[in-house]
């Protein structure tokens, strides 16, 4: 166990529809009319756990996401929709549900005022396979760009409008292949579910020592990566970026397991070997986990680039002060304290927060003398007694009474 502890909690932010938010289309392959190709969508608000699905969907989406759909025909593949504008009930001529064949579930592409030229598409029944992909960014300056049938690329000038960015897991509909779900089958409605680009990530310490203050948390890169700081928190690493204000271009593709985007960063020279977590306080941080120092001075996530494509090991070394909290005075200066993240801590996915938690205590892998040279660890002060006995003079002294 590592002296400084990192405490690490990941939370994974899951925004597959519930069972509950549909209904499942019933019609089977076949029948004397044609099939209209519709779309549902479920989304959330990045990086909290609730789905949403329906108007708070759409809000989400702010109305409006867009597809690249592809049908394969004998081998071939063939574009359907190039890159159709879905917007939801009420928005640019979309009407309410079931108000039009390409139209069950309040989300509309025919009949738009600002995308007049798109037309209803219906199933091929003579097609093995129907891929889509689908973004949304409606409220941002990112750029979406289609590069295959199961690929695009994003560019963001900051992770706060990566964040704007939500890319719906790939949907690969296969003729023979029927999902145990009921949702997204063959000749059925098409249902994206959406997540939001970014991730977040937070920073924060506490301590657990005995009868002094922990203050003055002076952030130290062993590697002169960065100059020294006391007034915010530095960690070496290997990241997207120095901070969050950092932007850059993603490709896209899809995991094949569970279809979600994964993200890898086009740009080789945006990769920065360490991070800038935000302010932290130089008072006294927090004696306990549910109530530590963060960064930032609130509990509130930064929005960050992610990281998957070429995550390393986190350090944290700092200096710190040690003050007495019975009035004495006594103050300790500690120098050197460090642990490091593993590198399989640090994959920081889209649509993933996570926050990094660490423990001060009196053992500690700092020390009060000098770096190299003394001991490291807190030392306590300790007392014994000993009470000394009367010392009998040896030999006695013997002496006769008698005139001299």
């Amino acid at each position: 166990m590592t002296r400084l502890d990192y405490l690490l909690a990941i939370a994974a932010i899951a925004l597959s529809a519930c069972s509950g938010d549909y209904s499942v289309d019933t019609r089977t392959i076949g029948g004397d009319e044609p099939v209209a190709i519709e779309f549902d969508a479920a989304s959330n608000r990045a990086h909290t756990r609730a789905d949403m699905a329906g108007a708070a969907a759409a809000t989400a989406l702010n109305n409006q996401f867009h597809v690249y759909g592809v049908k394969t025909v004998d081998g071939t593949d063939r574009t359907v929709y190039p890159n159709y504008v879905v917007e939801y009930d009420g928005t640019d001529g979309a009407g309410a549900a079931n108000s039009t064949d390409s139209n069950t579930r309040g989300w509309e592409y025919v009949g738009l005022n600002n995308y007049p030229n798109q037309t209803l598409h219906y199933w091929d029944y003579s097609a093995s396979n129907f891929m889509f992909q689908a973004w949304s960014h409606s409220t941002g300056s990112a750029t979406v760009n289609v590069t295959g049938k199961n690929t695009l690329t994003i560019t963001a000038t900051s992770a706060d409008e990566l964040a704007k960015v939500y890319v719906a897991d790939l949907v690969d509909i296969d003729k023979t292949v029927t999902p145990a779900t009921g949702i997204n089958v063959y000749g059925g409605i098409v249902t994206f579910t959406f997540r939001s680009m970014a991730t977040r990530v937070r920073f924060g310490m506490y301590e657990t020592i005995s009868g002094y203050t922990v203050s003055k948390m002076t952030f130290r890169s062993p590697n002169g990566l960065f100059a020294t700081s006391n007034s915010n928190a530095l960690l070496e690493g290997s990241f997207n970026g120095q901070d969050s204000s950092a932007g850059g271009t993603y490709n896209v593709t899809y995991d094949a397991t569970t279809k979600k985007a994964v993200v890898d960063n086009t740009a080789a020279g945006i990769t920065a070997h360490y991070y800038d977590f935000g302010t932290f306080s130089q008072d006294a941080i927090g004696i306990n986990r549910s109530n530590p120092t963060w960064a930032g001075g609130t509990p509130v996530y930064q929005q960050v680039l992610p990281n998957e494509d070429h995550a390393g090991d986190m350090t944290l070394y700092v200096d710190f002060v040690l003050t007495a909290e019975d009035g004495s005075g006594d103050i300790i200066k500690v120098t050197g304290a460090h642990v490091t993240v593993p590198a399989s801590k640090m994959i920081w996915h889209p649509n993933h927060a996570y926050t990094y938690l660490f423990r001060i205590t009196k053992d500690v892998n700092g020390t009060t003398g000098d770096e190299g040279t003394d001991p490291e660890k807190l030392y306590p002060i300790t007392f014994d007694a000993i009470v000394t006995e009367f010392d009998e003079t040896t030999p006695p002294v013997v002496t006769e009474l008698k005139d001299p």
